[in-house]
């Protein structure tokens, strides 16, 4: 079978547009594995991220999970407009400095808000009204 040149070059336009554009994570292959929060805006705010407390979500099929600055969540994800991820479950651990904790708490509020989940190249958005969270792989 012969292809054109614009029938190829017409076929790698749309995979690259599909491959780029926003996808519900259960229909997302690109979604799974560990990211790690880069920057997170919080109804206008940006919250400070801490290097020695590093916040990860890792996606894998269904389930959620990672750690939130000081502890570690996890639940699954949910297939409403209101919402991408479900309930979840965390440990409950202090750790210092408090600041930590007040980046936590803001955390995991904002992924309770998360509606839509964008991949494009090498970065991962978690968004919603007022929320902004933005990963990168963890590697």
């Amino acid at each position: 079978m012969r292809f054109t040149r614009t029938a190829i070059a017409l076929g790698l336009a749309v995979l690259l547009v599909a491959c780029a554009e926003a996808a519900r994570p259960g229909a997302e292959p690109g979604l799974d594995g560990t990211w790690q929060l880069e920057r997170a805006i919080v109804d206008g705010v940006e919250l400070e991220l801490f290097e020695s407390h590093p916040v990860t979500i890792q996606f894998d099929g269904r389930q959620v999970g990672g750690t939130a600055a000081c502890n570690t969540y996890g639940g699954d994800l949910v297939e409403e407009d209101t919402r991408l991820i479900g309930e979840m479950s965390i440990t409950e651990m202090a750790c210092i400095p408090p600041e930590t904790m007040e980046l936590e708490s803001a955390y995991m509020a904002a992924l309770t808000r998360v509606t839509d989940a964008v991949v494009r190249g090498e970065s991962l958005k978690l968004e919603a009204e007022g929320i902004e969270l933005t990963f990168t792989p963890k590697g």
